[in-house]
């Protein structure tokens, strides 16, 4: 497969039709390739919103089938299976990170309620 056809697979998927106002014109800012990548600051000057709103905006694009990618550089749509494979392998490794951080909390919390319910 091409990147040209990987491109185009990424874009068919998106269906932009579906997408409301904020989510339309995040998407029509988006350059393919991590080269291309843009930050929230950017998008939400553009936008008039915060950066925050941004990153909520791009998770709800993410659960409609939108592929945005991001990284250090910003938000940006793969430009081929490796970038895609990067971002994956990247969120991945987050959320081990979270689950490993919430073991002792989690197990703090149980034994406190074992030891202290009436």
């Amino acid at each position: 497969m091409t990147n040209y056809d990987f491109v185009n697979a990424v874009e068919n998927a998106a269906h932009p039709e579906n997408l409301r106002s904020y989510e339309h014109r995040i998407y029509e800012k988006l350059s393919f390739g991590e080269k291309n990548a843009v930050q929230a600051f950017e998008l939400a000057a553009d936008l008039g919103i915060l950066p925050r709103d941004i990153n909520a905006i791009i998770r709800r694009m993410r659960k409609k089938g939108i592929y945005i990618c991001s990284s250090q550089l910003g938000y940006f749509l793969p430009e081929n299976p490796e970038e895609l494979k990067m971002f994956i392998e990247n969120q991945d490794t987050l959320r081990a990170k979270i689950k490993y951080n919430l073991v002792p909390m989690r197990e703090f919390y149980l034994d406190y309620l074992a030891n202290h319910s009436s």
